[in-house]
């Protein structure tokens, strides 16, 4: 493995893919540095599940052509053999909780971010973060359902596709350890779940203009209710993450994400080939049930109130 270094100033930014989804978190990778005020400042790392060589070549060109370098990490896979995987999950996924070791005594904090989203703020804010003793800084998980099995509080419930991790803190706080022993139980089927129990409610609370989920906007009423409506303003209008969690991804032919132009958008930047069907197309597959037609409609309205603006 290749020695990991950071230089005072920089911001360890960090993912994880295999082949199939190394190509979304280039673009990933490329929305950030689009949007950075100092591109030399951030610093890439991959967490390689299993990438072809001409796939690394191509995101390393691509990430040295705009000013930035990436760094390919293997990890030892085996490790997260056991532990269950759900959906289009797979143990890749858990690679993530390789990072507090992999960087300690190197920075004092990593930025994780998953494959499904794209960066429009600029990631060096991050580094102004002041954590306590807090393991990690993030965003709560707009979702209604997901903290059910953890005995855990909707509001102390965060989504993992973005971690801002204090790397000393999580490892003095065991955090992995308590993530191993969490999966042990039958109803945590998933990294996310397991990480929120080892964490226990104990995060450093960030803007959700962090983490825009798609929740966010089928929950008006909560997030102003908890957060204000000024926050709810500043997420629906101006993220800095746009996070595309739940089945309905960018990259698939039919996409009813209000933010898919703008990832397409940066697909284009990194020279990813994404296939969409035509609008004509969408339309006459969204007439196949009421559901997704009111997906669609939903869609060109929230789309025609981002172009307004």
């Amino acid at each position: 493995m290749k020695k990991i270094s950071i230089e005072d100033g920089q911001l360890a930014v960090v993912g994880a893919a295999d082949e199939n989804y190394a190509k979304y978190l280039l673009v990933a990778f490329v929305s950030a540095l689009l949007n950075t005020t100092d591109k030399a400042r951030i610093k890439f790392f991959c967490l390689d599940g299993g990438i072809e060589p001409q796939t690394k070549k191509t995101m390393e060109n691509k990430i040295e052509e705009l000013g930035s370098s990436i760094i390919f990490l293997t990890i030892d896979g085996a490790q997260y053999d056991q532990f269950k995987v759900i959906k289009h999950l797979t143990k890749v996924a858990y690679y993530r909780l390789s990072i507090p070791e992999l960087f300690q005594g190197v920075t004092d904090r990593v930025l994780y971010l998953d494959c499904d989203l794209i960066v429009t703020g600029d990631l060096l804010q991050l580094l102004q973060v002041n954590f306590g003793r807090e393991p990690v800084a993030a965003v709560e998980d707009i979702s209604k359902r997901s903290h059910i099995n953890t005995g855990l509080q909707r509001k102390d419930y965060i989504n993992s596709g973005f971690l801002l991790i204090n790397i000393n803190a999580w490892n003095k706080e065991e955090i992995n350890k308590k993530v191993f022993k969490a999966l042990e139980n039958d109803s945590i089927d998933n990294d996310q779940c397991a990480i929120n129990v080892a964490l226990d409610g104990n995060w450093l609370r960030l803007p959700l203009v962090w983490n825009y989920q798609s929740g966010i906007y089928r929950n008006k009423k909560y997030i102003i209710d908890n957060y204000g409506c000024q926050e709810f303003i500043n997420v629906m209008n101006n993220p800095n993450i746009i996070h595309f969690v739940g089945s309905d991804k960018p990259w698939n032919k039919v996409c009813y994400h209000p933010w898919e132009y703008n990832y397409m958008k940066y697909a284009n930047a990194a020279e990813i080939k994404i296939y969409k069907l035509s609008e004509l197309k969408k339309i006459i597959i969204s007439l196949l049930s009421f559901t997704s037609i009111k997906k669609y409609v939903r869609s060109v309205y929230r789309k025609n109130q981002l172009r307004s603006q």
